[in-house]
């Protein structure tokens, strides 16, 4: 059963495959938090302003220890790794405005998805 309150419920992942691989290192820094005891849900996973951003809910009690602060200091970094690559796949890519919306895309995802603008 899942909660459609929740946004990563109701909408799965926000944001291109070429980010996978961070959202996956993501995803292990929440499980080893997990296992350490650290109560977190992953709360939404989308693309906003051109930047992976993965966002937890978590206790307040929980924010300091050891393992909380591991799991958001690896989170940060996947997230600053992921806005440099193409959103759509993975390789080195660049914020571009494109209809209206900051994305990150590598000169050929960009050509392709956008054959009359760039």
């Amino acid at each position: 059963m899942t909660d459609d309150r929740i946004p990563i419920c109701r909408f799965g992942i926000e944001c291109g495959a070429g980010w996978l691989p961070f959202i996956e290192k993501c995803f292990v820094a929440v499980q080893e938090a997990v296992d350490a005891g650290v109560q977190v849900k992953v709360f939404q996973i989308k693309q906003k302003l051109g930047a992976l951003c993965f966002y937890v809910e978590d206790l307040p009690e929980e924010r300091g220890s050891a393992a909380h602060d591991k799991m958001r200091q690896e989170i940060v970094v996947q997230e600053n790794a992921a806005s440099r690559c193409c959103e759509e796949c993975g390789l080195e890519g660049q914020n571009i405005h494109a209809s209206m919306f900051v994305r990150s895309y590598c000169p050929a995802c960009l050509k392709a998805l956008f054959p009359d603008r760039f």
